[in-house]
């Protein structure tokens, strides 16, 4: 028997499937009203008083709330009389509560057969099956399914519990962008989300997981946060496994932390999926990053991955998905019922649903805080038409008046060393600012207050994590808040100065002063797309010269990497990242170049030379080494072929064989000797023939595409590897695609949301909001 919590849904929908269930139990069909034409009735049978059936919907969480609640509204039926009076609930009923029911309603409920309680709507739902699959909150929320995600083998996902996922699916509006995504999905094994900031691209990619993973079509979950890597080093041919890569743009190619050719890697992983029969991998990114990296990278631009995009934008969010957008939010948020009687006054709820900005984050942000405690209740549909019009008003108006000056000065710290962050970490610099500047900013960084302000920030600005092996981490909420952040201090150098003044990682001298990516917004409230950096100021340049030159060898860094194994009982684990000198002296001369004067450039110089050689950080670092080499080459001191020579030796692959070639300006003849030899086209050509041979299943078109530039820079025969290529795709078996083709074959027909919207939209929201503020929710 089917076991549902019908507390998942919210009132309204708990009224629908009332309806539906009774409708179809009964062979009848039931009238809806709105608030004010018959107190007392939720659905009704029949317009004559003496065969009229009355039902009422009653969600409470236990039998006290909802005898309590029945008791006060016993006298209404008697200027109704019903002949027959049908009460639903989603509590539990014994036989004897339903006795106290019926003795309390014993003039209109003939027999207990007509108070449906939790047990008995659980048995409609197995008896009407389309009906249990229309209302896919419930399907979520069930043991069975539930059981199924949180037993799923998880990777990188510290947050994947059944509180979570049970909020998720609560808030969640089901709207074309879902059924798009499935259809995409199960055509091609992958979909990228795209959308505007705040639309709700990562809830549909979970919403997407959990489906996938309730069903059983995957046993594994990979999440991926920072390259396709994290994706790459648990990939199993035997597992069958469901990849998610939230923002896969924002925090790779856009933000001045690309790694060599990660593009090629991300288009090679969905080709790699799109071939398999038992993967599926959802990318999401914002929109305006998604057009830039298609302008930036032409491999974006292939055919194949445009079909594949699914764009979530405000015409997914038809008028009636956005109200119970905006009713979940209430509901669920427990807003005060002040505020629902502002919202539901002359249909305030129009001017909310209706806006051109409309915003799912906007509205959490603003109504999910404690912000509400501190304006009238009168306000409060037209400050959320004031932030809607000025979307970054909601972070300015939290962050400048309603939390405290310690947490606005951690979040500045955040700021400067980026996330995740350990607790640990971020508490030594919150000690470190507030020994020197705690009467500038009038901060305690007492324990206690740092728990508070942690606490105030979380969920709002932050959220707080911990891996398996308990290391408590931070991260920004989402993009916007690092979006907020840096627009905020573009003008206010000061308290950025004073944060780097006592920094203790290298981190915070170079990443708040590189190329970012920030949204704005025009008069007309459009987004924009904009490159973006603190401005490095001459204090801060100083402040950083000087923690350079005083401590270069030992800088610590404060960014955190997930640990990888190849070892299938993978653990999500975080590390501190290795950072080589190599990486810091790059860096470093991206913000301030060697010009900056003789004892910075005579500095740089010195460094640069025992970077070079020192073995162990080329071993380490292959990539940052050869950048600084093609930078400061000319000022190399020592034996230039041997140098060459040690580098080849630690190329790691063709990506880093072509990054090589660019220091061919700097070193020339030395260059030619020691590339124009056999034992340089032979360490190439295996590599060549190694990554082509670890792509038997899918196109090889962008592998070679690099293997003709390299041919090209040393002289080597393109068509013998083109024919390695060629040799290898004829090693597929005709049977190996026959089995992709007909594991794609076997679709199922998802629902078609839009046929549960009924067709006087304008009359159905009127009953939503109306509901609720006759519930006094």
């Amino acid at each position: 028997m089917l076991n549902y919590d019908f507390q998942i849904l919210s009132p309204i929908e708990f009224e629908e499937i009332s309806r539906d269930l009774i409708q179809n139990h009964l062979n009848i069909f039931l009238e809806s009203f709105t608030d004010g034409k018959d107190g007392g009735i939720d659905f009704r049978y029949s317009s004559t008083k003496e065969n009229a059936i009355i039902v009422q919907c009653k969600r409470y969480k236990t039998f006290k709330d909802l005898i309590y609640v029945l008791k006060r509204e016993a006298n209404v039926l008697d200027n109704l009389s019903p002949s027959k009076y049908i009460i639903t609930t989603s509590v539990g009923l014994t036989p004897m509560q339903k006795k106290e029911i019926k003795e309390l309603f014993k003039k209109y409920i003939k027999s207990t057969k007509d108070i449906l309680g939790r047990n008995d709507l659980n048995n409609l739902l197995g008896k009407n099956p389309e009906i249990e699959k229309k209302y896919y909150k419930l399907w979520i929320s069930s043991f069975n399914i539930l059981n199924n995600i949180l037993h799923s083998k998880v990777y990188n996902e510290s947050n994947f519990d059944k509180d979570t996922i049970k909020s998720i699916a609560e808030r969640y509006v089901m709207n074309p962008s879902y059924s798009n995504a499935i259809k995409i999905l199960n055509e091609k094994r992958y979909v990228i989300i795209t959308g505007i900031p705040g639309i709700g691209k990562s809830t549909l990619a979970r919403m997407l997981a959990y489906k996938y993973l309730g069903e059983k079509k995957c046993n594994e979950y990979v999440y991926m946060s920072t390259s396709v890597d994290e994706g790459t080093e648990v990939f199993s041919e035997s597992e069958s496994q469901f990849f998610l890569f939230d923002d896969f743009l924002g925090g790779n190619f856009l933000d001045n932390n690309l790694k060599i050719n990660e593009e090629k890697k991300i288009v090679s992983f969905i080709e790699k999926i799109s071939k398999s029969s038992n993967k599926f991998l959802i990318l999401t990114s914002r929109e305006y990053i998604y057009r830039q990296a298609k302008a930036k990278f032409e491999i974006f631009n292939r055919k194949d991955l445009e079909i594949s995009n699914c764009v979530i934008d405000l015409e997914n969010y038809t008028k009636l998905v956005r109200a119970k957008i905006f009713y979940n939010f209430l509901v669920y948020n427990n807003v005060d019922y002040k505020f629902i009687e502002n919202t539901t006054f002359n249909g305030n709820y129009n001017k909310i649903i209706n806006h051109p900005n409309f915003n799912p984050r906007i509205l959490d942000i603003y109504i999910n805080h404690e912000y509400l405690k501190t304006i009238n209740p009168s306000e409060f549909t037209a400050k959320i038409m004031e932030f809607l019009s000025n979307p970054e008003q909601v972070w300015q108006a939290v962050f400048e008046n309603h939390i405290t000056n310690l947490s606005r000065c951690i979040l500045t710290i955040i700021l400067t060393t980026g996330t995740p962050i350990a607790k640990s970490d971020l508490n030594q610099l919150i000690g470190s600012f507030s020994e020197k500047y705690s009467n500038k900013y009038n901060v305690n960084s007492s324990t206690a207050s740092i728990n508070l302000s942690i606490k105030e920030l979380e969920n709002t600005f932050i959220n707080v994590r911990a891996d398996d092996n308990l290391l408590s981490y931070i991260e920004f909420k989402n993009p916007s808040v690092k979006d907020f952040l840096m627009y905020y201090y573009k003008d206010e150098s000061i308290q950025i100065e004073d944060t780097i003044d006592v920094a203790i990682f290298i981190n915070q001298l170079i990443k708040p002063f590189t190329k970012n990516y920030v949204t704005e917004y025009d008069d007309k409230s459009n987004e924009t797309f904009k490159e973006f950096n603190l401005v490095l100021t001459k204090r801060i340049k100083q402040i950083i010269l000087n923690k350079v030159f005083n401590n270069f060898d030992d800088i610590p860094s404060s960014t955190l990497r997930r640990r990888f194994s190849r070892i299938r009982d993978y653990k999500n684990e975080f590390m501190n990242s290795y950072v080589s000198r190599a990486n810091i002296l790059d860096d470093l001369l991206d913000i301030i170049p060697i010009s900056e004067s003789n004892l910075y450039k005579n500095f740089v110089i010195v460094k640069f030379n025992e970077i070079a050689e020192n073995n162990d950080e080329l071993i380490k670092d292959p990539y940052s080494f050869i950048l600084l080499a093609e930078k400061l080459g000319a000022y190399y001191e020592g034996n230039k072929i041997k140098f060459l020579q040690r580098i080849i030796q630690n190329l790691k692959s063709l990506d880093m064989v072509e990054l090589f070639y660019k220091l061919k300006n700097n070193f020339h003849e030395e260059f030619e000797f020691v590339t124009n030899n056999e034992f340089f086209r032979y360490l190439v050509t295996e590599w060549a023939k190694i990554e082509l041979r670890n792509k038997p299943i899918y196109i090889n078109e962008d592998t070679l595409q690099t293997i003709s530039k390299i041919a090209k820079y040393f002289n080597l025969d393109y068509g013998f590897f083109h024919n390695f290529a060629q040799q290898i795709d004829d090693e597929i078996t005709e049977n190996q695609y026959k089995d992709f083709q007909e594991h794609n074959s076997d679709i199922e027909d998802e629902i078609n949301v839009d046929s549960f919207f009924p067709e006087d939209i304008d009359s159905k929201i009127s009953e939503m909001f109306s509901s609720l503020k006759a519930s006094g929710y």
